[in-house]
């Protein structure tokens, strides 16, 4: 939906926010599951964190949620 949030309806807006919601917690379950992988593997989690650059608090939220 690429149209300016000023001519969207109500309806329009709250379904654009429940669309992106949606992508967003499938996009984190997905980070979830590719640092499990990084943690079953034993690969370098310092580099992993500097690639999605996260903030030590966020990624350690990350870490307890695998």
């Amino acid at each position: 939906m690429d149209v300016s949030p000023v001519l969207l309806t109500e309806d329009d807006v709250f379904a654009a926010i429940a669309e992106v919601e949606a992508s967003i917690r499938a996009s984190h379950r997905r980070r979830l599951e590719l640092l499990a992988q990084v943690l079953r593997c034993g690969y370098d989690l310092d580099a992993y964190r500097a690639l999605v650059r996260a903030n030590p608090a966020e990624f350690k939220q990350w870490v307890a949620q695998v």
